[in-house]
């Protein structure tokens, strides 16, 4: 990855998104810089916004790349058109059903891009009451056309038709992720009103959604990094969305987070207003372009090494996994603690017969390389952003 790759696709976000009148100074890229440019802009999955405002621009590049880039801003659009479409109907089916709700991330956020498209989104997510999840399950289990996927201690999840995947959240955070927030996100509903137009479909206010989408950061972050996508969105948040930023930072002190958004700010500051960067946002730049979307597989074993206390105690906890873990995947430990060594078995067995045990020795031999100066790395870098 080289910083002049870095650096153009950050003008072109800049451009496409935020800024359209920045002077782009890019008359042609040479051929190895715009398979790099793909390269890296496709890890994020912002290709399809690269692909707009090269075109935009009349920037000249190699004709079998531009093939590439262009794909990506067609399916770009599709998904976006879909997805929208998709979101309208759930939420429509949840109106007709009765049933409180509240569209997340993706679907309140993409309405505020210059184009709806530029916001991607692999799935919906959709908040309703812990109360009303078997209901729901129920009610899109009547529309035959949904199909069931599964069913965790956060989340009950369908595909459409189309092929879109559906996340009905009962609750914004798990207990024990994202510093404190899991507390305060828990007074969603005390934070949103109806929306104009409906009787069930409900809007969290934008200081709410803003500490939100911190805490969402911060889940993916300390596990290996959370993708440009989310500085973008941020960025989108301090500029476009008007919020109260005392109340939100009220909010963000309960969950400890005051440092992070500080940062992280920063850095969607230098990546989209130009501002200049200094040595803790060159280290997050790194730490997140090495990272992809949701994270690096390795950072995330380094740091659940790291919290675990080392190599053995690491071993031993993805070997047996401690119930705070295992309850999330399979719920009705919530209920029955009792149940925990049977269902560790019943894990084992499903690691087995779906072919998972290659992966998971996989990651043990990953963890048992992992040196002491990367974990030291690590520890720094969370510890210098406020985690």
């Amino acid at each position: 990855m080289s910083e002049k790759c870095v650096d153009i696709m950050m003008r072109l976000l800049r451009k496409g998104i935020c800024d359209p009148d920045l002077e782009l100074n890019i008359d042609s890229i040479s051929d190895e810089d715009i398979i790099k440019l793909y390269e890296l802009s496709n890890t994020q999955d912002l290709a399809h916004i690269i692909s707009h405002v090269l075109s935009e621009n009349g920037v000249r590049y190699n004709s079998d790349v531009a093939k590439k880039f262009e794909e990506k801003q067609m399916l770009a659009i599709f998904r976006s058109e879909n997805i929208e479409y998709e979101t309208k109907r759930i939420c429509e089916i949840l109106e007709k059903g009765k049933i409180e709700h509240i569209p997340l991330k993706g679907a309140v956020l993409r309405h505020y891009y210059p184009e709806m498209w530029m916001r991607t989104s692999c799935d919906v997510d959709i908040l309703v009451h812990e109360e009303d999840i078997d209901r729901v399950c129920s009610y899109f289990a009547e529309h035959e056309e949904f199909k069931f996927d599964h069913k965790n201690g956060h989340d009950v999840s369908f595909y459409t038709p189309g092929g879109i995947h559906i996340e009905f959240h009962y609750n914004l955070m798990e207990t024990g992720r994202a510093q404190r927030s899991s507390e305060v996100l828990k007074t969603v509903w005390e934070e949103s009103s109806v929306k104009d137009g409906y009787e069930y479909q409900r809007e969290i206010t934008n200081e709410f959604f803003y500490v939100y989408h911190i805490s969402h950061m911060v889940k993916h972050f300390v596990f290996g990094g959370c993708g440009v996508r989310t500085f973008l969105d941020l960025w989108i948040l301090n500029h476009i969305i008007k919020y109260d930023e005392s109340r939100a930072k009220a909010l963000l002190e309960k969950c400890d987070l005051v440092s992070f958004q500080e940062n992280a700010k920063k850095l969607s500051e230098v990546w989209f207003s130009g501002n200049e960067p200094d040595e803790l946002t060159r280290k997050m730049e790194s730490y997140i372009l090495t990272g992809g979307i949701y994270g690096d597989f390795k950072k995330k074993v380094t740091i659940i090494q790291m919290k675990k206390g080392g190599k053995l105690k690491y071993a031993f906890h993805r070997i047996v996994l401690p119930y705070d873990s295992i309850k999330y995947q399979y719920p009705i430990l919530e209920r029955h603690k009792w149940l925990t060594p049977f269902f560790q078995v019943v894990r084992w067995v499903r690691l087995i017969f779906e072919g998972k045990v290659k992966r998971s020795v996989e990651e043990l031999k990953m963890s048992k390389n992992i040196s002491q100066s990367e974990t030291d790395e690590i520890k720094t870098l969370l510890e210098d952003v406020g985690l």
